[in-house]
């Protein structure tokens, strides 16, 4: 699990991005949105959280879920221009899990995973579904 250095709790020792857990500074009202992000090599990879549910701990967090939201992102040319750069504004999908922070502790989550992967034809296929159980402990 990673998070944006400013919210991650200093001086702690095991408590940064890419960790099994994560301690994170964060008070009562707080968002917290949950993203896949995938390091594919040859071929598009996609992971797809579908459900996290709590298994242990306090309860730090609402349940987490679903929902798409369509952002607009800069997309430049395929030919740019090395003198001045140009893009046009579009909208794309993203898909996250949210949740709102109810109280500091520590919860344990199963975080339930479907990996698909975009083969050379285009095509679209199911590579497996996992889950993980990470904890998050709210400090603030």
């Amino acid at each position: 699990m990673i998070t944006e250095q400013q919210y991650l709790a200093q001086p702690v020792q095991n408590a940064g991005n890419a960790t099994p857990n994560l301690i994170i500074n964060a008070t009562v009202g707080d968002t917290v949105n949950w993203y896949a992000v995938t390091l594919s090599g040859d071929q598009p990879t996609y992971c797809i959280p579908y459900n996290i549910t709590q298994f242990s701990g306090s309860t730090v967090m609402t349940t987490p879920i679903g929902l798409t939201a369509q952002p607009t992102v800069p997309v430049p040319p395929p030919q740019q221009s090395t003198s001045n750069p140009t893009w046009t504004a579009t909208q794309q999908y993203q898909y996250f899990m949210t949740s709102n922070v109810l109280s500091p502790g520590t919860e344990g989550y199963q975080v339930w995973f479907q990996v698909v992967q975009m083969g050379t034809s285009g095509s679209l296929s199911t590579l497996g579904y996992y889950y993980w159980d990470p904890s998050v402990q709210v400090l603030g």
